[in-house]
């Protein structure tokens, strides 16, 4: 069966469906698939991530090789 017809097959299904669980479910589905990761970040992180695309646009930024032959 290839994706369309599956996709019609369980649209049929919820059109049919009075069970309020499945549809609870495909809902946090939809919208796990539609979340930004950056909403799912702390606030630390988000700082930490913004000051180092603060740092690169600045041009502070090491080489990956040397920075890894140094922890090496």
């Amino acid at each position: 069966m290839n994706i369309q017809a599956r996709k019609l097959n369980i649209i049929q299904y919820l059109s049919q469906t009075t069970n309020a669980s499945v549809v609870d479910l495909i809902e946090r589905i939809i919208k796990k698939e539609d979340a930004d990761f950056w909403n799912e970040l702390s606030a630390s992180e988000k700082k930490e991530i913004l000051a180092g695309i603060d740092e690169l646009d600045k041009g502070e930024k090491v080489d990956y090789l040397k920075f890894m032959s140094k922890h090496r």
